[in-house]
């Protein structure tokens, strides 16, 4: 697969995932580690999930959430499965709190979120986690983080049409943005060619 030139701008560090669970370890209460394990496990964007995910989009007996997707040029809704270990946390959250339907998951604001993961990153020693003007840790590093995680995996070019699928992304290139990551596919090649 070859890579294509995309918009997006070069993350320039991504959390690894043993940075992310100390993230959510020390998150001050029950509500804000299982939104940050929420982000982190399902690469969704902070938009989609705080101030617009209401109990009812999540559909339990099949393990799908009905997300609303806004960057793009039509907003649109997107039926996407999530791991069932979340699954199983969110509900016993939900039950807990006894929350109702039409009630918001997570009613906070992306602002508020910022501040919770640098709270959380200043006290864990993770603040700065990259190079030059992208070292700070921000909620889309988490989208970022995922999408890269994922990209070590691909194995096929339709696990890369499922990854774009699931990131809910408009076009191809901007999931191929992410197989830089990923140099396994290249070593494979290689190895075919020259043994």
């Amino acid at each position: 697969m070859e890579y294509t030139s995309s918009p997006m701008k070069d993350p320039k560090s991504y959390l690894t995932r043993e940075q992310i669970q100390m993230l959510i370890d020390n998150a001050e209460n029950e509500r804000d580690g299982l939104l940050l394990k929420f982000l982190s496990m399902t690469g969704r964007r902070v938009s989609e999930v705080v101030r617009r995910l209401k109990v009812g989009d999540i559909d339990f007996t099949q393990g799908l959430v009905n997300f609303f997707i806004e960057k793009r040029k039509t907003p649109t809704y997107s039926l996407l499965p999530i791991p069932e270990s979340l699954l199983i946390e969110v509900k016993s959250y939900i039950e807990r709190n006894n929350l109702k339907p039409d009630s918001f998951l997570w009613q906070i604001s992306r602002q508020r979120v910022d501040q919770i993961i640098k709270s959380i990153a200043k006290k864990v020693g993770l603040l700065n986690v990259g190079i030059g003007k992208y070292n700070k840790i921000h909620i889309h590093l988490f989208r970022h983080s995922f999408a890269i995680q994922a990209s070590k995996v691909l194995k096929s070019p339709a696990d890369l049409i499922q990854l774009k699928n699931i990131l809910a992304h408009s076009r191809i290139e901007t999931t191929m943005f992410y197989l830089k990551f990923n140099p396994t596919e290249q070593k494979e090649l290689l190895k075919e060619m020259f043994g």
